[in-house]
């Protein structure tokens, strides 16, 4: 897996981030409606945890073949490279008592194929570059004080982290312009100094969650 992956600048359309899906495909294509979204020249970047909790989530893995999709590792996914590659960042078994248990009704080897998928194609992080400032992206939080290839190594941090997103006291990430993440569930999108997180609980419908997308 790429630690760090750098998209140049979209010179012809739009990007947009989206929290965490959970397995919420059909959800996500509505926002796309909303966003009046066009694939040919867009691209959305995803904070991670694609999968587990909601209804669709083969179709939500098999949106890292698409071109204008990208996404950064979440947990979740962390949890399903344990499982079924016997890889991991973090290395946490604990997969099925977390919504991992639709991959029982999956074959083995087409789980086995998108998981190598999900493994080849995220990174634990994303960049995309801006000319005179970059935007980052990452799962539950972003690495303490700089945004470098080395501290972009601390793995469990990067996926599990929820101190940053309660602290009162945060300054900002230095060496990138501003960052996006998930993770943690909240009511709506927060942001502290140059940081935002935005997974508004689009698996938990019920009690008021809902899937957010912005334009960054």
């Amino acid at each position: 897996m790429q630690v760090l992956k750098k998209l140049p600048k979209n010179i012809e359309g739009r990007d947009f981030v989206v929290g965490d899906i959970h397995g919420e495909f059909n959800l996500f294509q509505d926002k796309l409606t909303e966003v009046d979204f066009n694939p040919l020249i867009d691209r959305v970047i995803s904070v991670g945890d694609l999968i587990d909790r909601g209804p669709d989530n083969v179709k939500c893995l098999e949106l890292l073949d698409r071109p204008w999709f990208h996404a950064v590792v979440g947990n979740h996914e962390d949890f399903m490279f344990q499982c079924v590659l016997g890889a991991s960042l973090v290395g946490s078994n604990y997969w099925y008592p977390n919504g991992g248990d639709w991959s029982k009704d999956i074959p083995e080897a087409y789980l086995k194929s998108l998981a190598k998928l999900a493994w080849d194609k995220m990174s634990v992080a994303i960049e995309i570059d801006r000319g005179d400032k970059s935007i980052g992206f990452t799962h539950a939080a972003p690495p303490r004080g700089y945004w470098d290839e080395e501290s972009l190594k601390d793995y469990n941090h990067l996926l599990w982290d929820r101190s940053m997103i309660k602290s009162k006291f945060l300054g900002p990430t230095k060496d990138i312009y501003h960052t996006y993440h998930g993770h943690t569930p909240i009511k709506g999108t927060v942001t502290k100094a140059n940081m935002t997180w935005l997974d508004t609980g689009a698996v938990y419908q019920k009690q008021g969650g809902y899937l957010t997308i912005l334009q960054v």
